[in-house]
């Protein structure tokens, strides 16, 4: 009885919110606190096309309502769609709101405060992108899988966020964290950080200069940047964050210097180049798959410093042929 009652409160409750959508001159909308947002057409998927100008306001059922926001997964995966005309009535961009589509250039309005998380992931036609002046909030990941962007600019007068020297990336002004980049990304030398999932699935990356005054890489920094060959991790960085440099399958080589103290799970996962790497006698914990999948590692040197060596570290490293492991474990 008890499951049939949730069964029917589940029908209920999505029949409810499925009630609150509607269509106006083909677009879909779906009401939220203060407005509307730009929803996807149905749940089998998006059917989009051309191009689509959003109105600043809807009106529905005799209720007029203002276009807030372009929800979640909007326009994803539409592949025929030209371009999108976004009304200054917005004020934010919802996760994966463009994910997978041929769009070359998205115009962002001066109004938008927000961006979430992988907002424009997997737009491989995408090649620039300004940042507007009032974007207060940018989350990770938002240019996830853009291999084809090259140039990334934020407005001179925004105070959060700035794309110094033509650098090409979205820095974080306070911490001075490099956010979001591209192939064309030059790291300005003042950055202390690389955020999470700066440069992830990046693949027209082919090198990059890390500054010596960063001190951390954040977990999936460099995920899947499949055109890195090598790399060189500055004197500074203590940490090497959650799969930050895994699936870098042309990665060769690799130099972890003394400060860094930890390798973070799935780091160096699927590095199917990866021939050797020594660790430094700093670190003193290997966490779970930080090296697995790594088919071509011959050999790797565990210092005495390691007390932990996690599941899966070195899980289908099939070509390691032997390996010591100190009294410290």
């Amino acid at each position: 009885m008890k499951k049939l009652f949730t069964f029917f409160l589940t029908l209920f409750v999505a029949s409810s919110v499925w009630a609150q959508r509607f269509e106006v001159d083909g677009i879909y909308y779906y009401v939220i606190d203060g407005g509307v947002e730009v929803t996807y057409t149905s749940y089998s998927g998006n059917n989009y096309s051309g191009s689509v100008t959003i109105p600043s306001t809807v009106t529905y059922n005799g209720i007029t309502y203002s276009v807030t926001r372009i929800g979640l997964l909007a326009f994803a995966d539409c592949d025929n769609l030209t371009s999108v005309t976004i009304p200054n009535s917005v004020t934010s961009i919802a996760s994966e709101a463009f994910l997978g589509t041929n769009l070359t250039s998205i115009s962002i309005p001066e109004s938008v405060i927000l961006i979430e998380s992988s907002a424009f992931s997997r737009c491989k036609g995408l090649t620039s992108m300004i940042i507007p002046k009032n974007v207060i909030s940018i989350e990770s990941s938002i240019f996830y899988g853009c291999e084809n962007l090259s140039s990334i600019k934020v407005d001179e007068e925004n105070t959060v966020y700035d794309s110094r020297n033509n650098c090409n990336a979205i820095i974080e002004k306070n911490a001075n964290v490099l956010i979001a980049g591209c192939k064309n990304t030059i790291i300005p030398n003042d950055i202390a950080a690389i955020g999470e999932g700066a440069f992830a699935k990046c693949s027209g990356l082919t090198s990059v200069t890390i500054p010596n005054k960063v001190i951390s890489i954040g977990g999936g920094a460099f995920y899947g940047c499949t055109g890195l060959t090598s790399i060189t991790i500055p004197n500074k960085v203590t940490s090497i964050g959650e799969g930050a440099f895994a699936e870098c399958t042309c990665l060769t080589s690799i130099t972890i210097p003394n400060s860094v103290t930890s390798i973070e799970a799935g780091a160096f996962a699927e590095c199917t180049c990866l021939t050797s790497i020594t660790i430094p006698n700093s670190v003193t914990s290997i966490e779970a798959g930080a090296f697995a999948e790594c088919t071509c590692l011959t050999s790797i040197t565990i210092p005495n410093s390691v007390t932990s060596i996690e599941a899966g570290a070195f899980a289908e490293c099939t070509c390691l042929t032997s390996i010591t492991i100190p009294n410290s474990v």
